[in-house]
């Protein structure tokens, strides 16, 4: 074999290394845009969290009502979004102009509820699909996943409760506003 071509493979290999990353970046989803919730194909939010309460006594009714009273108000305020992402970070507003935002860093963060509480938030890709898992005192444990099924923004709810015989899971489903 020649000199040239003994240069030819590293020099493609070196040239592959350098832009794996790049390839790698480039496959991540894009959520951006505005989304309007398919009450259609989505869950019932407050039937599955009175389904995974059940009948534990640990809990009382007005702790599952809380609940409700704040994840009613937090769905209400989802039932529309705007995506805004980033390579750094994911923000989401909801009709009441408020604003979540992640750092996809991999690294936990402390962020605030509307209700004041505060919580460790973990954002990070697997694949396709964004995660981000947040725990709080009051709050349990919380998984979010973000990812595309077709032309679809699917969302994923998981939220572990003390004192609840199952954890609550919500699948919903947002197409893009204007391709309803």
């Amino acid at each position: 074999m020649s000199k040239t071509r003994w240069l030819v493979v590293p020099v493609l290999l070196a040239g592959l290394v350098l832009l794996t990353p790049f390839i790698a970046h480039a496959q991540k989803p894009d959520f951006s845009g505005v989304w309007v919730l398919n009450v259609d194909k989505s869950d019932d939010m407050e039937q599955k969290v009175r389904d995974a309460a059940g009948s534990t006594r640990e809990i009382t009714k007005l702790n599952v009502q809380q609940l409700l009273t704040r994840l009613t108000h937090l769905a209400r305020a989802a039932q529309e979004i705007e995506i805004e992402q980033s390579e750094a970070d994911f923000k989401m507003f909801d009709r009441e102009n408020n604003v979540r935002i992640y750092y996809i860093d991999g690294n936990k963060h402390v962020r605030e509820t509307p209700w004041g509480e505060k919580l460790e938030t973990l954002t990070s890709w697997s694949g396709n699909d964004l995660i981000i898992s947040t725990e709080g005192k009051d709050l349990g444990k919380l998984r979010e996943v973000y990812t595309y099924e077709d032309e679809t923004l699917v969302y994923v709810l998981q939220l572990e409760l003390k004192g609840f015989e199952k954890t609550v899971i919500v699948k919903n489903r947002y197409d893009r506003k204007g391709e309803q």
